[in-house]
Order: structure tokens, then C-alpha cells, then sequence
């Protein structure tokens, strides 16, 4: 199922990660993903994930060896475009937290930040990102930007949408937080996409991602499912 959810939907790759997954998982592993990939087209990223929540228990009874090769597999899909999608962003986190931290028993992160104003500018990053990927304008990044920080000591200048790579440094640190500060930005994002009363799959794919990389509960998700892909 994550081998379809994965697989690309342009023909100028799908060619390519079909015969790499036939090759490395075999014949029915490809036709399994191809049927996934077929019935969860155009479904909101809320369910897919809530798909990939249910085969995560079924994952950790996987043997070291079939870990690595799903972990190696899930990996090049990912990357076989060169580039990396908001959805494939989160997959790659909720593997590594809840089947990496797993099979190689990787020791809980130090609490090493116990005050919101520390990891303001990773904060900002982060409810920035959240405010402008389910906005419709540049005001409404603004107005949902506002009401998610409106409670912060000092509130910095909207950022818009970040790398990859910024928000996995801003994910990291906010990992070595405290669960109050924790909670405290998980509320802003939240807020920050509830704004509208809508969720787009990108604000979708995105909070999961927060919630999983910090290591905190995440609330239902907020306001109305939007149906079509954002």
C-alpha cells in the first residue's frame, strides 16, 4: 500500500519505478501497489494517511531484512524524480519516527529547549509554511499567519512557504523540545490551518508531518475535509 500511495502518476516515471519494484519486491508486491496506487488516486491526503496510520502496526512485524528493503525501496521512490513532494516529505518522516525509532532502536530525543521563545525563528518557519500552503491569496496567508502567533511574546516576519530542508532543521530542534513547547507550536499550525474552516491535503500532509517529527498527539484535524487536491 505505501509502495502505491508512492508511486508517480507521471508516465515519464512510472515506467521506471514499476520495473525497479517488480525487481526488487517482485511481481505481486508491483501489482498490489499498482491497485493502490489505481483507488486511492484523488483521495485527500487526510485518508491516505489515515491509511498509512492503519499499516503501520502491521510494518513493525516486518523482520530487520524485509525493513531495510522496504525502507530502501520507499526511499528510491521517492527520489527516482529528483524531487521530493509534501506527501513523499511526510512518508519519509512517519517511517523514520514510528519504524525507524523501531528497528534500530534509536534512544528518545534530549530535552534540550524548555521555553517557546528559544525556537522562535524554527516557530516562525514552520506556521509560515502552514499559513501560506492553504491560503487562497496573500491576505489570507496573512490573516490565518496573525491569529496563529497572536499569543506570541514577539511575532517575526511572515516567511511564505520553506525548503525541505529548513523545515527538517526546524522539525529537528523542535524534536529536543520540552512537551509544553511541543504543544504550543502544534496549536499554532493547527490554528494557522483551521483559519478557513477548510483543509486542504497539503495542510494535511503538513501537520501530520509536524505532529510525527516532534513526537506530539495531533488533534483531529481541523474544519472542513476539502475534497479536491489543492
Amino acid at each position: 500500500m505505501i509502495f502505491g500511495l508512492l508511486l508517480n502518476e507521471d508516465d515519464q516515471f512510472l515506467p521506471k519505478e514499476i520495473s525497479f519494484l517488480e525487481e526488487e519486491a517482485g511481481a505481486s508486491a508491483k501489482e498490489l501497489a499498482l491497485q493502490w496506487q489505481a483507488e486511492t488516486r484523488g483521495l485527500h491526503s487526510a485518508r491516505k494517511i489515515a491509511l498509512v496510520e492503519l499499516a503501520l502496526p502491521t510494518l513493525r512485524g516486518l523482520s530487520p531484512s524485509e525493513y531495510e528493503r522496504f525502507r530502501d525501496i520507499t526511499r528510491w521512490l521517492i527520489a527516482s524524480d529528483e524531487k521530493v513532494e509534501l506527501f513523499e516529505f511526510m512518508i519519509q518522516r512517519v517511517i523514520e519516527r514510528h519504524l525507524g525509532s523501531y528497528f534500530e532502536r534509536k534512544a528518545f530525543q534530549k530535552i534540550c529547549y524548555h521555553q517557546f521563545d528559544r525556537l522562535l525563528p524554527e516557530a516562525n518557519i514552520l506556521v509560515s509554511t502552514v499559513s501560506e500552503i492553504g491560503a487562497g491569496c496573500a491576505e489570507d496567508a496573512e490573516s490565518a499567519y496573525l491569529e496563529a502567533t497572536s499569543g506570541w511574546k514577539d511575532r517575526l516576519d511572515r516567511k511564505g512557504v520553506s525548503s525541505h530542508d529548513e523545515l527538517d532543521e526546524a522539525l529537528d530542534k523542535f524534536s529536543q523540545a520540552s512537551p509544553l513547547v511541543k504543544r504550543q507550536i502544534l496549536v499554532a499550525c493547527v490554528t494557522a490551518a483551521a483559519r478557513d474552516g477548510k483543509l486542504s491535503s497539503r495542510e494535511a500532509e503538513l501537520l501530520r508531518t509536524i505532529a510525527d517529527s516532534i513526537g506530539c498527539p495531533l488533534p483531529p484535524f481541523p474544519g472542513e475535509v476539502v475534497e479536491e487536491e489543492i
